[in-house]
């Protein structure tokens, strides 16, 4: 099967992990979405593109000959972290542009205009979407809206497949920015901290293979919102 693989945020963490594991997939290209480079390989190829732009799921690159075509949205940002009342207004926004607003356009957009047999979109989620986690309350609210999100998108479309996937504590550059906020803003920096330490984090490729397992059979999936440790 003629596979096209559409990943956000490539050039590092998860998302690198998600293209390096698809790039050993037989019969599977890769587009990588982001601001910076990606993996080099030949079955790869780089959009640069700023998923907080209005009008970025332009630059979606539909493949018309993809007999499956997936959609993983795993670009995402921290943003803002402070308790409310000390949030910076242009933060949230900035926020909820990457982690909602363009995960919905660029998943409207591929469901529209893709014209594969199979199409699965995954939305890479959060243990925070059902956490509430101090001075996370933009993150955490986010990540909520992408697991209501996908229920409905279930409910919508029964010819495309939804998931929404909490992959837990990955070593990525978001854990190396949460282990660096100021500890009178996020109280509970020190917990973060002794996860790193304590090697508690799991790899990028480790999880990448869970995920990328699961879009490539979603059938298998134990529900339309999970977490890696339901696996």
């Amino acid at each position: 099967m003629n596979t096209v693989v559409h990943i956000t945020g490539t050039s590092s963490g998860l998302g690198k992990g998600l293209a390096e594991f698809f790039l050993t997939t037989p019969n599977c290209k890769v587009v990588g979405y982001s601001r910076r480079e990606g993996p080099q390989h030949e079955n790869y190829t780089h959009v640069t593109v700023d998923l907080a732009m209005a009008n970025s799921q332009e630059f979606l690159a539909i493949n018309p000959r993809a007999d499956r075509e997936i959609l993983i949205n795993n670009a995402g940002w921290i943003g803002p972290v402070s308790p409310i009342g000390e949030l910076d207004a242009q933060g949230i926004s900035k926020m909820f542009e990457v982690n909602v607003s363009a995960v919905m356009r660029w998943t409207n957009h591929f469901v529209r205009s893709s014209t594969a047999k199979t199409k699965t979109v995954v939305s890479i989620s959060s243990g925070a979407a059902s956490n509430a986690i101090p001075s996370w309350s933009a993150y955490c609210a986010s990540k909520a809206a992408i697991n209501m999100m996908t229920r409905v998108w279930v409910e919508d479309r029964g010819d495309v497949h939804f998931l929404s996937i909490a992959p837990g504590v990955v070593d990525t550059e978001m854990q190396a920015d949460i282990r660096s906020t100021d500890p009178s803003a996020f109280p509970d920096r020190d917990r973060f901290i002794g996860l790193h330490e304590n090697g508690e984090l799991k790899s990028p490729k480790e999880i990448a293979e869970l995920i990328g397992n699961m879009a490539l059979c979603p059938d298998d999936a134990p529900s339309s919102v999970f977490s890696v440790r339901d696996l």
